[in-house]
């Protein structure tokens, strides 16, 4: 089964790491042939807006949709990082509203453990960051993989590289263990994530679909279970950033009684 690299031309970031994958695929060439390449002269955020492109990449069978991408923060921080696409309120970029992508938890912790491994510029930041934005209607698992956050972390050719490996690491995946990790969702904390970046490289755990402290109050029972559909393999367990759930917490654990989850506190 193959795996889908889309990216977009006009992304500096995502330009920058083709770049450097492309020279790995041409070393190769049994890898290059596992992979389809598209390139979009749109943001993928903004992938639902182009039925075309949608149709062609529904009529085949992809395991996986990998998206080389910028990120973007008012705060400046260098950062390596990547997450699921979804929006937990109004779909204000790409996507839409109230509605999650699909995820592949395996992948997702793989491609932070890898960017982790890496990663070999200090003051760049690694971390998960909470499911946000577009798109929302492909039907396979997508997940983005991003360098933050200015022109000059994007054209940054030790990023683009360490971003570039860590998609080849993920090409290279033939065959997911699903006992090796336990499939899980999370709530609570911020943007970044820090607390479910760091518990992977301690536990078994694999992280889906995040959901920050700032979007709680939108949860409802239909968030939830997408939260719970939408993540591959099928999840077990709800982590809960313990300090990160403000005065939702006791309605949100009301609202995961209703789900056959194993509820763990960090």
């Amino acid at each position: 089964m193959k795996k889908l690299i889309l990216y977009h031309k006009g992304d500096a970031a995502a330009v920058n790491i083709m770049e450097k994958l492309k020279r790995f695929l041409e070393e190769d060439r049994k890898l290059e042939e596992r992979v389809k390449i598209i390139s979009s002269d749109s943001s993928i955020l903004y992938l639902d807006e182009n039925p075309k492109l949608i149709e062609e990449i529904k009529t085949k069978n992809y395991e996986i949709c990998i998206v080389p991408s910028k990120h973007k923060s008012k705060a400046g921080m260098k950062t390596l990082s990547c997450h699921p696409p979804g929006n937990f309120s109004i779909a204000e970029c790409g996507g839409s509203d109230k509605t999650l992508g699909v995820v592949n938890s395996i992948y997702l912790t793989e491609a932070l453990l890898m960017l982790k491994k890496y990663n070999s510029q200090a003051d760049y930041d690694v971390c998960f960051e909470c499911t946000h934005h577009g798109p929302t209607s492909l039907e396979i698992p997508v997940i983005f993989i991003e360098i933050g956050s200015s022109e000059a972390e994007w054209k940054n050719d030790i990023a683009a590289n360490t971003v570039a490996r860590v998609i080849k690491g993920l090409l290279d995946m033939k065959t997911l263990q699903k006992d090796e990790r336990i499939s899980c969702i999370g709530f609570g904390g911020g943007h970044y994530c820090r607390k479910f970046s760091k518990i992977i490289e301690s536990e078994k755990f694999a992280l889906g679909h995040i959901c920050p402290k700032y979007h709680l109050k939108n949860l409802n029972h239909e968030l939830i279970k997408q939260m719970v559909e939408k993540t591959l393999p099928k999840p077990k367990i709800a982590l809960l950033d313990k300090k990160g759930l403000g005065s939702e917490k006791r309605r949100i654990l009301e609202l995961l009684e209703n789900f056959d989850l194993e509820l763990i506190m960090l």
